[in-house]
C-alpha cells in the first residue's frame, strides 16, 4: 500500500475510498466551482476537519496564504508555468504540482500563496488568449482578500478590473440576476423602455 493510500485510509472509510478511487480513475468528478478547487487545495495543505460551513476550507487556505503574503521575501511561483492555458484550468495538474511542492518541503504558507498566484496567472493566460481587456470577478471565492490583492497587483496594469461594490460576490447574486432577467423580459413583453 502506498503512503498516499495509507494517508487516505486514515481519513475515509473503505467504501468512501472505493467510490473515490473509481471516480478518480474514470475522471467522472467534474465541477466548475472554484470553491471545490479551494477545498481540494486546502485538503492538500492540511485541512482535515469536516467542513462545517461553505467556504471554511477556503478561509483556511486564505489564512495560510496571508501569512506568506505579508512577508515581502516570498518568491512567487506559478505551479502551471509550463502549461498552455487557453480556456480551462488543468486542475488535476495544478493539484498534483501543489502536492509535489508540499512533498518537496515547501512551507505550506508559501504553497498556499503560490496556489493563489497560479490562479491569477491562469486568469491572465486565458484573458490574453481571449484578447479580453475587461475582467469581471464574481463568486464566493472572490471574497478572498489574498486573491483580490494578487489580481490587483498583477493584472491591474494590463486589464480593466471589475469587482462587486453594492452586492457581495456570493450566491445572493443568482437570485438578483434571475430577478433582473425577469424584469428585462417583462420590459420587452410590455414594450417598456
Amino acid at each position: 500500500m502506498s503512503r498516499n493510500n495509507h494517508h487516505f485510509q486514515q481519513l475515509f472509510n473503505k467504501n468512501e475510498i472505493k467510490i473515490y478511487s473509481k471516480h478518480i480513475e474514470n475522471s467522472v468528478i467534474k465541477t466548475s466551482s472554484m470553491g471545490r478547487l479551494f477545498d481540494a487545495a486546502a485538503f492538500i495543505l492540511g485541512f482535515k476537519n469536516p467542513i462545517l460551513f461553505e467556504g471554511e476550507a477556503g478561509m483556511y487556505l486564505e489564512k495560510l496564504a496571508q501569512e506568506a503574503f505579508s512577508k515581502s521575501t516570498v518568491k512567487l511561483k506559478d505551479y502551471l508555468q509550463d502549461e498552455k492555458i487557453t480556456n480551462l484550468i488543468p486542475t488535476k495538474t495544478l493539484l498534483l504540482n501543489l502536492n509535489k511542492a508540499v512533498k518537496n518541503n515547501t512551507q505550506i504558507e508559501n504553497a498556499a500563496l503560490n496556489f493563489h498566484y497560479t490562479l491569477v496567472k491562469c486568469i491572465e493566460k486565458i484573458a490574453r488568449h481571449k484578447k479580453s481587456k475587461h475582467l469581471a470577478f464574481s463568486g464566493g471565492v472572490f471574497q478572498n482578500t489574498v486573491l483580490i490583492d494578487l489580481i490587483i497587483d498583477h493584472l491591474k496594469p494590463k486589464y480593466k478590473l471589475h469587482f462587486h461594490e453594492m452586492l457581495s460576490p456570493n450566491d445572493e447574486n443568482i437570485s438578483f440576476g434571475q430577478l433582473s432577467h425577469y424584469l428585462h423580459l417583462k420590459k420587452l413583453k410590455h414594450g417598456y423602455s
